[in-house]
């Protein structure tokens, strides 16, 4: 939701509470909000990614994660948790799997560059 939409429910669920909203708000701007983006096809020919995907041809897979809050040089934060109750920094980890994931293609630690991932892989059909 955009801060419009959150506000107009904060107010319907709690109309002379501002503060809660100012929390809400607080604890959106702190949230790891990450983008990705994947894309897959063949290169059979060179000239780019094709839809149609072949027994026997090589698939190509990228993908890009990016954590839209963080400026340029900012790191990803701590973690918080009664779990930890010590200084401990947030992993992210990336499992490729099938669509009933009942196997598991691939499982990467993600190493940030900045506030970006990029990833690209070939797998056989």
């Amino acid at each position: 939701m955009d801060k419009e939409e959150r506000t107009k429910y904060m107010k319907e669920a709690f109309p002379d509470d501002r503060e809660k909203l100012d929390q809400v708000e607080k604890c959106v701007a702190a949230l790891p909000l990450v983008n990705v983006e994947v894309t897959a096809g063949t290169n059979a020919d060179g000239g780019g990614l094709e839809d149609v995907v072949c027994l026997n041809d090589l698939l190509d897979v990228k993908i890009k994660v990016k954590f839209d809050h963080l400026a340029k040089g900012q790191e990803s934060g701590y973690v918080h948790s009664r779990d930890y109750p010590f200084l401990k920094r947030d992993d992210w980890f990336l499992f490729v799997t099938d669509r009933t994931m009942t196997g598991v293609a691939m499982a990467e630690r993600i190493d940030f560059e900045d506030d970006k991932y990029e990833k690209q892989f070939y797998e056989k059909v």
